[in-house]
Formats: structure tokens, C-alpha cells, sequence
């Protein structure tokens, strides 16, 4: 048996994640699609707030969890990604999923303003960006909920210590680095890490240090 045997991906997102493979679309990897899958199960969460759709293969997982008495808010601002998930997500029975095309910046200040609240938050947004949406998640998240982030150690480069990383991801790093620190000592989240993917946190809002 392989390791890739153990993540057994539903035969209508096959296509999706075979395709993007070779283009390297940026969506989930089997084993985090997997992963949220089962989290969002186990959580039974009525609302959940996706911050990068891509083209829909995260959102499409998370709905089949979810059912229909659930509802998905999925954001995107790459115009060609947002229209692919929408063509994705015609093809089946997702209409528990609205999508934003709109900056997340501009999406997550409004919906505070609204006073929305989730009971889960899926984070695949901008790495660099992490940080500067963690006040907005506070604020988002339900007492008990949960936000996933993903990519949490980008390539590895959050360890490395002797070879400097390229300067084009130095700054990414460096949010990355901050973030990390700040979801692990926050008074309203506790957190851990697991090794999955290309590393991702699970924060549970319950303010368990104080």
C-alpha cells in the first residue's frame, strides 16, 4: 500500500485535482482536502467562512460535509479562479455555497461591520496577509469555533535557520513567522500544529490561557 492510498477522494473531485495537478493550480492537497473534510464533519459547524476559493476543490469538500442545512461563504479575487469555482460548482449540488469576488481585506471588514458570525473558518488566503486577518477572525469566529490555516510552514522555510530564503519570500516569512507567534500565545485561541500538507494550525476559540 502507498501512502497516497489512504485518502480516498470522491469520484466527482478526481477530475479537479487530476487536472490542476500538472498546472499547478493551487488547491488543496488530497491529504488537507481529506483533512478539513473530516474536521468539518466531526464539527457538525452551520456557517463556515473560506478565505481563498481558488476553484472551488476546498469548498466542494467542506460542502459535502456540511450538508444542506450548512452554509459556505467562500472568497476569491482572482476574477479567472473565482469563474472556474462558479463553473465548479454548477456541477453539482452546491447551493449551500455563495461566492465573494472581492478582496478579503474588503470582505472580512464588512462582514465584522455586520456583526457575521461562523462557527468555522478555513484560512487559504495570501500567506503574507495572515496576520493582518487574525483580528477579523477573532471578531468572526463564534465562541467554540475553529480556524483551520493552511500552509502554515510555506516550503519549510519557517525552520530554516543557516541558508537565507529567497529574497522574494523573505517578506512572507517574516509575516508568517509573526502570525505563528501571535496564534500561539493569544488569549482567545488555543492552538496546534500539525504536519500536514505543507503544515497547518488548528485554533480553538475558547481563551483557555487566561
Amino acid at each position: 500500500m502507498r501512502k497516497e492510498d489512504l485518502i480516498v477522494v470522491p469520484e466527482d473531485l478526481k477530475g479537479i485535482y487530476e487536472r490542476c495537478a500538472p498546472e499547478h493550480i493551487p488547491i488543496a492537497t488530497p491529504e488537507m482536502a481529506r483533512f478539513l473534510y473530516t474536521m468539518v464533519t466531526m464539527l457538525k459547524p452551520k456557517r463556515i467562512l473560506e478565505i481563498g476559493t481558488c476553484i472551488g476543490y476546498s469548498a466542494r469538500w467542506m460542502s459535502k460535509a456540511i450538508g444542506k442545512e450548512g452554509q459556505i461563504l467562500t472568497v476569491e479575487i482572482d476574477k479567472e479562479m473565482a469563474k472556474q469555482a462558479r463553473e465548479n460548482f454548477s456541477k453539482g449540488d452546491y447551493q449551500n455555497i455563495t461566492l465573494i469576488e472581492e478582496d478579503a481585506k474588503i470582505v472580512l471588514y464588512d462582514l465584522v461591520r455586520k456583526k457575521e458570525k461562523f462557527d468555522f473558518i478555513f484560512n487559504d488566503g495570501p500567506k503574507g496577509q495572515y496576520l493582518t486577518y487574525l483580528p477579523y477572525f477573532e471578531e468572526l469566529l463564534n465562541e467554540k469555533g475553529v480556524l483551520i490555516c493552511d500552509n502554515m510552514f510555506f516550503k519549510d522555510y519557517i525552520f530554516t535557520e543557516e541558508d537565507p530564503p529567497p529574497r522574494k519570500h523573505r517578506t512572507i516569512i517574516r509575516n508568517m513567522t509573526d502570525f505563528i507567534h501571535k496564534i500561539s500565545y493569544h488569549e482567545d485561541f488555543t492552538t496546534t500544529f500539525l504536519d500536514i500538507s505543507d503544515g497547518v494550525s488548528i485554533s480553538y476559540k475558547g481563551g483557555s490561557k487566561k
